[in-house]
């Protein structure tokens, strides 16, 4: 029954990996979706409580709940006693790493470098990735082509969470760096800062509701010089509409 836990839970929470994950041989599943459904608790685990210590807690158990594995002592929990069967001790160790980087969504501090972005989805993504693969029998004894792919895989799951990242006013980026990656400012140095969204309604009334003297303009495509102001335009190279504020920087 707890395989079917698991299966439920992957299935509501992550629908593509539970397509890939039954279009495995049966007995992969009974691998995969444990896998998965660990990587799903321990993912949404800082985001239930807005408690740091709460939600350090959540994350601890899950650590404890791996080292019991290693141990030969599982707890009971229905992912866990799936899981349990199937887990090696580096695919404890590489689980052990992804619950430490999920820190992150803890405190919400912001990465200071591209190197820190990229360090964290590869740890993340690489934890399921070299569990299953090690209780599969098809861990490599060379990684490098392993890590390189997780880093890839987990940078675009990331970017993809971006927006979810944005409804939730959680930084990317450190705030000394002055950097967010759904904001780019085309002109730093000149007298407006254009920022630039994607034009849908949810992000129009979050862009009118800023704390700026805004007046309308007529929506014609062109970005020309005047007041403060709000315009529509549609980027040539993806065809995309977007909605361009200009504020007369301070």
């Amino acid at each position: 029954m707890s395989l079917q836990a698991c299966a439920n839970l992957v299935a509501r929470a992550d629908p593509e990996r539970f397509s890939a994950a039954m279009a495995a041989p049966i007995a992969a599943r009974a691998v995969l979706l444990p896998v998965y459904a660990a990587s799903i608790e321990v993912a949404r685990a800082p985001w239930l409580t807005q408690e740091p210590m709460i939600a350090e807690m959540r994350l601890q158990w899950w650590r404890d709940a791996f080292e019991e594995i290693e141990t030969g002592r599982p707890r009971k929990h229905e992912v866990v006693d799936a899981l349990a069967p199937v887990l090696g001790p580096k695919g404890a160790a590489a689980l052990d790493a992804m619950v430490l980087a999920r820190r992150w969504d803890i405190y919400k501090e912001g990465f200071n470098t591209a190197a820190d972005v990229l360090a964290h989805v590869r740890t993340i993504t690489l934890g399921p990735m070299l569990a299953a693969l090690e209780a599969l029998d098809h861990l490599p004894e060379d990684l490098s082509a392993l890590h390189a792919h997780a880093t890839q895989l987990g940078l675009a799951r990331f970017l993809r969470g971006v927006p979810a990242l944005i409804e939730r006013k959680t930084p990317v980026w450190a705030k000394d760096q002055k950097v967010q990656i759904y904001r780019r400012s085309l002109y730093p140095s000149a007298r407006y800062d254009a920022r630039f969204y994607p034009l849908t309604s949810v992000d129009r009334n979050r862009l009118l509701s800023q704390d700026v003297r805004v007046r309308p303009k007529k929506s014609g495509g062109r970005r020309g010089r005047g007041n403060s102001g709000v315009s529509h335009w549609r980027d040539p190279r993806t065809g995309v509409a977007r909605l361009a504020l200009r504020v007369k920087s301070v």
